[in-house]
């Protein structure tokens, strides 16, 4: 079996021709759509954004869903910031292990010649 290079390569390979789901999201995030707007009541024509921001809004006044909410305020307010902290030891337990791995082999010679 050849090993794959430049030249030997599988027929179909990477990416297909045509529009990925994403792009079928962003396309019908930006696109209108004739319909009622349960907030006034009024027919309009409403962004495919603007129908997931109502049913978002409706999530959180009807259903007083908490997790609805806290995607509101992440996307209004940004989200929290997280902070990452690390113990200074710990970096010092493993540079002391490879330390100790790197003289390994010099006391197993030792070892192996004293006995």
């Amino acid at each position: 079996m050849a090993k794959f290079s430049s030249t030997n390569q599988p027929k179909k390979q990477g990416r297909h021709p045509g529009r990925t789901v994403s792009d079928w999201i962003r396309l019908i995030a930006k696109s209108t759509v004739a319909g009622l707007n349960p907030i006034n009541g009024e027919k309009e024509n409403l962004t495919g954004n603007q129908v997931v921001a109502i049913k978002l809004f409706q999530k959180i006044w009807q259903d007083e869903d908490l997790g609805a909410m806290k995607e509101w305020i992440d996307r209004t307010e940004g989200k929290v910031e997280q902070k990452i902290t690390q113990d200074i030891n710990h970096n010092i337990f493993i540079e002391t292990a490879i330390a100790k791995l790197e003289t390994m082999p010099n006391r197993i010679e030792a070892y192996a010649t004293n006995n």
